[in-house]
């Protein structure tokens, strides 16, 4: 039998842990289990806020291995190489290492620069050209820090009445 789509479930790990506890507290496990367990993909980012969570950890074992099991896809996320998962156990760490690991290094400045445009596109208020370059030069790490630039610039720029000028931008990012 083929499907027309395919369900792909994503959670952070703090969704699946507050949903599995949930249906720990209720009664609804099957019904949890039925949902992360069925999904054709299911995605679950910040792999690193499992450690120390135990009971959580023993569910995500069985959810991995039922999914492999059933030929579905996978996809776990964290902020480190699974090397330096440790706290989450060996077991998981070695279910994690079989896989596809991909690291991803922060971005350059030209995709920084790109990034900061898209962004700039949706703002309320106007944000010069140099501005976005000020943004992409100095800040190194992800978009999120350059989305929380622009909306710190944006907020402010309004409470005050002020357009974004370079430097207006350098003292409010200062």
């Amino acid at each position: 039998m083929t499907r027309a789509t395919r369900q792909a479930l994503y959670l952070t790990a703090e969704q699946f842990t507050t949903q599995f506890l949930e249906a720990l507290r209720g009664s609804g496990l099957p019904s949890f289990r039925r949902k992360v367990r069925t999904a054709e993909v299911l995605l679950i980012d910040d792999l690193q806020f499992f450690a120390g969570k135990r009971a959580t950890l023993v569910e995500l074992q069985h959810t991995i291995d039922s999914l492999l099991r059933q030929g579905r896809q996978l996809i776990l996320t964290a902020d480190r190489p699974p090397n330096e998962l440790g706290r989450l156990g060996p077991e998981l760490a070695a279910r994690v290492s079989g896989g596809l690991v991909c690291g991803i290094e922060h971005a350059d400045y030209e995709t920084r620069l790109g990034i900061a445009r898209q962004m700039a596109v949706r703002s309320r208020r106007p944000i010069p050209e140099e501005v976005l370059q000020l943004v992409a030069a100095e800040l190194t790490g992800d978009a999120r820090r350059i989305a929380g630039a622009l909306h710190r610039l944006e907020a402010i720029s309004e409470a005050l009445d002020q357009p974004v000028t370079l430097d207006f931008a350098r003292s409010t990012l200062s």
